[in-house]
């Protein structure tokens, strides 16, 4: 799968722009790339890359940092379309293969099967996570409050837990006591 190649090819009903472009930049040059290497040339820069983005996301994810997620775009050039089953008319498969179809999206299969297959789309995360540069040093002195309110909390906590057990002691000999004189 990380070695899949492109293959450009520019159809009539495409935008002019995007024709000029390929016509320009991309046909002079090789037209096939390694998604690899084309993922490589776009963290150096100033590159566009087309190609499958089961495929590229996987590599910009293993490759790229977060910053450098966060300063991709990505350019919708083709429709999503989708794909159907051909079946015969009238045949006694139909309902069978519509009924599969309906079970596999109910139990979530197909939405299984797409996230093994296809890679996440990058998330832009640099607020998010935790790097050095994000690391604030703190001191001692600087929580030094809140670990006197912590010990404090435990002290008083266990001062409640004895006087409740010297209670509950007290309580269960005054009423053995008093079950002896009855």
């Amino acid at each position: 799968m990380l070695n899949a190649y492109l293959c450009v090819k520019v159809y009539g009903e495409i935008n002019p722009f995007l024709k000029k472009i390929v016509d320009n930049k991309i046909k002079p040059k090789s037209e096939y790339l390694l998604a690899k290497d084309g993922v490589k040339k776009i963290k150096k820069g100033h590159y566009a890359f087309f190609t499958d983005p089961a495929t590229s996301y996987w590599l910009i994810n293993d490759i790229f940092t977060e910053k450098e997620k966060c300063d991709l775009s990505e350019l919708p050039l083709h429709r999503h379309e989708t794909t159907g089953y051909l079946v015969q008319k009238n045949s006694p498969y139909r309902k069978l293969i519509n009924y599969a179809n309906v079970i596999l999206l109910e139990t979530g299969l197909m939405q299984r099967e797409l996230s093994i297959w296809h890679a996440e789309k990058p998330k832009c995360a640099a607020g998010k996570t935790t790097t050095e540069e994000s690391l604030v040093s703190v001191e001692i002195k600087d929580i030094a409050s809140l670990i006197a309110f912590l010990i404090i909390g435990f002290i008083g906590s266990f001062t409640i837990l004895v006087l409740e057990i010297i209670v509950h002691r007290h309580e269960t000999t005054i009423t053995a006591i008093l079950i002896k004189k009855s």
